[in-house]
């Protein structure tokens, strides 16, 4: 990727049971606040959907921090834009997720925000419904 593009996630709430972001296979998810412009959580989905995310038995400790800080929660869902001819891998969504859990340190990315992938001249625009000031993330 060279260094001076950029991508972009349309950020958007999901609606209820029939919103169709439930189904989307390969993106970014978040877990906020009822109404503050706080993320507990950020993830990636990649061959599952946000649905089956959402009910993953490994999602449990997420589950509990999430209803200790807090009586309900919103769900968003990126929808990916990147420049003409690049394609959206398996290691630039794991990259772009890293960037972005790097950068807010949601509170229960416990592991991952060990753990970062580097991807030098990558830069994350977010715009649509995404709750945070910070709507640009470069990887330097």
């Amino acid at each position: 990727m060279a260094s001076n593009e950029d991508i972009v996630l349309k950020w958007h709430v999901v609606g209820g049971d029939d919103d169709p972001r439930w189904t989307y296979s390969r993106c970014l998810y978040a877990y906020l606040a009822p109404r503050r412009a706080v993320i507990f959580y950020i993830g990636k989905c990649d061959g599952t959907s946000v649905r089956q995310r959402w009910n993953a038995c490994d999602k449990r400790d997420i589950w509990k921090h999430i209803n200790q800080s807090a009586q309900s929660h919103r769900l968003i869902v990126a929808e990916i834009y990147l420049a003409d001819g690049d394609r959206l891998t398996r290691r630039l969504l794991a990259d772009i997720e890293s960037l972005l859990i790097s950068s807010v340190q949601p509170t229960a990315n416990i592991q991952a925000k060990r753990l970062r992938i580097s991807r030098p001249g990558l830069v994350v625009r977010c715009h649509g419904d995404w709750p945070l000031s910070t709507k640009t993330f470069k990887d330097d």
